[in-house]
């Protein structure tokens, strides 16, 4: 991230640059309480402190290169989502793909490692809006939003592992949920939730998919992928989708 900025902070012709870290940078007591962007980075899991370290070091590359102190004119903002999921995550050790690789394979057995940890789970258009507004506004007014930004769903729409596996079990038609629950497994948080009531107050953003639409959608593009149909075409049109939501929103 530093080496990047330190490029960045070479070129005139950039205006906006967001760094995305993860919800997980911020030191968690465990209070239950949502995160607000003034609380200090920290954690205990490697994980979390890179991406804590990484909140840090991107906010010391603004203050010394960028507006509104330093020389070079762009805006440079820090960003952190909720637990994103939607179509097309194949990664390993990732709750949605796990499930849908479990549902999908010859028993369905779908193993939940942590079924009680509450996360703010949100479909992965609704936080890069956000991104895209915040960079639309860092390009005419850096000095106003140079600044660290959560991006989250409703409190309402927060919810546990176990609720989203049934959710996507459901969708989907198929599955068998077990609990395999390692105690030996390294620590990580019970509970994480963000406060984005600056990015609604001050950005305009806000979530347009409850949670249950977000885990059909997601559910809905693993079903057209294992039935035979194009990636492509279900992603364009779920964008779509989204568009025509937010337009009637407005």
């Amino acid at each position: 991230t530093v080496a990047l900025l330190h490029k960045i902070a070479q070129t005139p012709s950039v205006r906006s640059v967001i760094v995305a870290t993860s919800d997980k940078a911020y030191e968690n007591p465990e209070h239950g309480r949502a995160f607000k962007e003034g609380d200090p980075y920290g954690g205990s899991d490697p994980y979390s402190a890179s991406k804590g370290a990484c909140e840090i070091a991107t906010a010391a590359m603004r203050r010394s290169f960028f507006a509104p102190g330093g020389a070079h004119p762009a805006g440079v903002a820090s960003v952190r989502a909720g637990n994103v999921i939607g179509g097309g995550d194949w990664a390993r050790d990732r709750l949605v793909p796990d499930i849908v690789r479990g549902c999908l394979s010859g028993d369905g057995t779908v193993a939940l490692r942590a079924p009680g940890s509450v996360r703010p789970w949100q479909h992965v258009l609704e936080p890069l809006r956000g991104y895209m507004t915040l960079a639309e506004h860092l390009y005419h007014d850096p000095e106003t939003y140079a600044a660290g930004w959560n991006f989250g769903p409703f409190r309402e729409d927060e919810r546990d592992v176990q609720s989203v596996a049934d959710a996507i079990v459901a969708a989907l038609g198929k599955g068998r949920i077990i609990h395999d629950i390692d105690l030996s497994a390294p620590k990580e948080s019970h509970v994480l939730r963000l406060d984005a009531s600056r990015a609604r107050d001050r950005l305009g953003w806000h979530p347009v998919l409850d949670f249950k639409r977000t885990t059909e959608l997601t559910a809905d593009w693993y079903a057209w992928w294992h039935a035979g149909g194009s990636p492509a075409e279900i992603t364009a049109a779920q964008i779509q989708h989204y568009t025509d939501l937010l337009s009637e929103t407005v």
